[in-house]
């Protein structure tokens, strides 16, 4: 009978730890002729990983939506796209990936859809690029849906903020 508890024992520990592994990361790309942009999802959060033109390479990385210095142990020297205050005074906003839509226009670009929802309320931000191939042009910008009875205030939102570390 101890051999059967232990062999029970060991292979529920076996389950616990492989429930607890780490997300995979995922990659999203969006390209033109020349220009290449990456984004990487790690941990539901959304990351600008690398834009490209030809052989340069950007040095950035950091994330799109930084979580706020109250969730996450964020510290306040990010700032991110978006800044919001619930009726309550929360001015935290986290975003966290739920998925991604691309698909090609009529007039042969690309729109990528990145959907993501705040951790804590029901505020959910779609992300929109539009790659033109030929004539390597990019378009952004935000859709901000407040799912919440209260009013939610936008008190600055950007169509693209970008973190290039210093030397």
């Amino acid at each position: 009978m101890k051999k059967v508890l232990v062999y029970i024992c060991v292979t529920g520990l076996t389950l616990v730890s492989s429930s607890w592994a780490a997300p995979k990361s995922t990659q999203i790309e969006l390209n033109t002729k020349n220009i290449q942009i990456k984004y990487d999802i790690n941990d539901g959060r959304l990351a600008l990983k690398q834009a490209s033109f030809n052989k340069w390479l950007s040095p950035i990385g950091d994330p799109v939506f930084p979580g706020n210095p109250h969730r996450g142990g964020n510290s306040p020297r990010y700032q991110g796209a978006i800044e919001t205050i619930v009726a309550n005074g929360d001015t935290a906003l986290e975003p966290m990936y739920q998925s991604h839509h691309s698909q090609k226009e009529a007039s042969g670009a690309e729109h990528l859809t990145i959907f993501l929802r705040d951790s804590v309320y029901p505020i959910e931000i779609e992300l929109h690029l539009r790659a033109y191939a030929d004539v390597d042009v990019f378009e952004q910008w935000m859709v901000v849906k407040n799912g919440m009875d209260q009013p939610l205030r936008v008190r600055r939102m950007d169509s693209i903020s970008v973190s290039v570390p210093g030397k």
